[in-house]
């Protein structure tokens, strides 16, 4: 195990606390009167609820990715541990 490895696995668990944080956001605003979502474009119909449900399904849909990814990098770096 690298340093460059764990700095990688360090990385896409930040990047998956992140797409958590944002998802708890999309969600906070499907349940709104006012959505109020950090980074999104003012003025283009953000509290559209269909738009919001799509962008839900998506963050869920590279969380899912992501955790894929960091569980066959440990499962990988612990089968080459044990040899």
């Amino acid at each position: 195990m690298t340093i460059h490895e764990l700095s990688q696995l360090y990385q896409l668990n930040r990047e998956i606390e992140a797409d958590r944080q944002r998802l708890t956001e999309l969600e906070a605003a499907a349940t709104s009167t006012s959505a109020n979502i950090t980074g999104m474009p003012h003025g283009t119909g953000v509290s559209n609820k269909t738009a919001i449900a799509a962008d839900i399904a998506d963050i869920r849909s590279e969380i899912f990715r992501k955790l894929d990814r960091v569980s066959a990098e440990y499962r990988r770096l612990q089968y080459r541990r044990r040899r």
